[in-house]
Parts: C-alpha cells; structure tokens; sequence
C-alpha cells in the first residue's frame, strides 16, 4: 500500500498482521545501464515509537538523495565494504609493525652478539673475556639498534672512544667485533661486515716491569692472609714464576727435588716435549696431610673468586706431602718470606 502524500513511500502489511514501512525507487548504476528497482525496509510499525508519521519523515530522507541522482543503497553497501577494508587494513598493518618488532628485537645489536657468544665462545679458553670485551662495549653503544644498521662510522667511533683508555682493550674489541660481524655475514644477517677496510688499532706498546723488593714483600705477607688455597698458589707463582694454570695443577711425580727441576708436561698437547722450571726447594713446597693422591691439585673446579683464573684449570683443594724425605718435618710452604735482592 502506498502512500498518496510521498510516492515511493508504502507500507506492507504481512500475513500474520504487522506492518512494515519501505521505499521503492529506481537507480541507474552508469549512463546507458537499465534502472534497478531498490526496496528498503525503513521500520516496522510500533504505535507510538514507530508509526507512519515518523516512517514518512525518514522516508523522505531518504529519498533525498535519489532526487538528486544518487543511490543511497549502493553508498551504503559501499561504506560498509570501506569500513570492512579499513578494519582489513589496520589488522594487517598492526600484524606487520609486531612481525618487523619480533624481528627488530630479534636482529638486534644486543641478541645477535649473545648468539653468538653463546655459540662460538662459550667453550674457547678466551671466550669469556672476549664476552666481556663485547657487552661492556659494542653492546652498550649499540643497544637497540639492528645489526644491519652498525656502520663503519660506528665501529672506528667506538674504537676510538675504547683507545683513549687502553690501546690494547681497543685492539682485542677490534677482533671480537671482527669475528662476530664475520658470523653475520655467514648468516646473512648483514650483507658485508663494517670491519672490513678498517685498519685495526695499533698493537700496545710491550710492558716492562719489575717489582722491588718492598713490593714482593708485601704481596707475599699479603698471600697470607687469602687462606687456603689461594695463599699458597700464589706465593708457588712467585717462586717459580710459572702460569697459574701450571702451578694449580702441580703433581709431586713432576717435581724433581735432587735435582732441583719441575717438569712440566703440555698438559693441552701430551705428545709435545716437556719443559723444565726451577722447583722450589723441598722445604718451600705445601704440606697439608699425607695421602695416596700423588697429584697437588684435586681436580675440583676453580672457584668464581679466584678472578681470571683459567676455568678449565684445577685449583689444589688437597695437597700432599711430598715423598720420601725430603719434607723437613712438615713444613708449610716457604716457612719464611723471600730475601732482599730475591730474583727468579
């Protein structure tokens, strides 16, 4: 049923009895195309809050637009698609802005450098200084930054900033940054390393030092005072000037009291010729208490405290008394400090 004051306006009425306002008009989609015949329902009829007086006032809204030509059918249709590719799109480039986050993050400066020490320095003897020279360093000056966008400028920066404190810090950063920018590379996480063509800092000038007498006196009443093993580990070190890992791992079978001798076996390398060290006399070495263990060191791990020291090194935790006779009674080690004018 249509009404006689707005054409295009009507209203249905259904079989079960209610009543549903609609417009009818005919749209063109493009010139020379036949007009399509659109009905939209307005509204179904509800007494006072929806009756055909405010049925009519928006059907005549509607229809505005189609006395100018347009069709508001197909807008509508067409700002519904709009608003669906416009949710379509933000998800997307929400979804795309969390993938280049989870790469960025994973790229980083910071998380490729604890990659590779993880993987290539874990198990070397320099590994966890060369970890310490990178975190302290590189990582810090680059911290956020992709691996990709470490320039050449950057690397000799920083370099030049480490050289004015220690020229020998900066040389050993040169070949971490070096070795760790060569892993990239094998990788494809940059397409060229900024260490090449760059000149490495030149190498420290050698130093050369002696200590005094007063000096070795003090570090030796000094040892004492570190307990045991530590103690006497280093007072061993200034008898015999030997590596720290040689010294921890010490065997009685090695040492040769008659003829004043340490033999010191390669202990990385067996098969290579042992080389003699100066022993200290029989009265100077340690004695704890008398066992079957011929060794000096009893193969525990070094403690943290002991800084530096070679971790895959052993720390004497159970020394012996020497064999034979030449233990002079049990005598601790060097039962009295070096002389003046003591040398090694």
């Amino acid at each position: 049923m249509w009404d006689s004051a707005l054409p295009r306006f009507g209203v249905r009425i259904m079989p079960a009895g209610s009543r549903v306002y609609l417009v009818q008009y005919r749209a063109k989609d493009a010139p020379g195309e036949a007009a399509n015949t659109r009905r939209i329902t307005i509204g179904q009829h509800d007494g006072e809050l929806w009756n055909v007086t405010k049925a009519r006032a928006k059907a005549r809204k509607f229809l505005a637009p189609v006395d100018l030509g347009r069709d508001p059918f197909a807008e509508q249709v067409a700002e519904r698609v709009a608003r669906s590719d416009a949710a379509r799109v933000a998800a997307e480039a929400d979804a795309l802005r969390v993938r280049e986050a989870e790469a960025r993050r994973r790229d980083s400066f910071e998380a490729v450098a604890e990659g590779f020490i993880d993987l290539c320095l874990k198990d070397t003897r320099s590994g966890h200084e060369t970890a310490r020279l990178l975190r302290t360093g590189p990582v810090k000056a680059s911290a956020g930054r992709h691996i990709a966008e470490v320039r050449r400028a950057d690397v000799a920066d920083l370099l030049d900033h480490i050289r004015k404190r220690s020229t020998a810090a900066a040389r050993l950063t040169y070949a971490a940054l070096r070795a760790l920018f060569g892993w990239c590379v094998e990788r494809d996480l940059v397409v060229a390393s900024p260490c090449d063509r760059l000149r490495a800092p030149p190498r420290p000038e050698p130093r050369d030092r002696v200590l005094e007498d007063q000096k070795l006196r003090a570090i030796w009443e000094a040892s004492e005072s570190l307990g045991y093993p530590f103690g006497p580990i280093v007072r061993l070190l200034m008898l015999t000037a030997q590596r720290r890992a040689e010294v921890a791992g010490m065997a009685w079978s090695e040492i040769d009291l008659e003829a004043a001798a340490w033999r010191i076996p390669n202990r990385l390398w067996p098969r290579l010729q042992r080389y003699l060290a100066p022993a200290p006399s029989s009265y100077q070495l340690a004695r704890l208490r008398p066992g079957p263990d011929p060794r000096l060191a009893s193969g525990r791990p070094i403690p943290e405290r002991f800084a530096g020291f070679p971790r895959r090194s052993v720390v004497s935790t159970n020394w012996r008394q020497p064999p034979g006779p030449a233990n002079h009674g049990g005598s601790t080690i060097c039962a009295a400090p070096p002389r003046p004018g003591w040398r090694h």
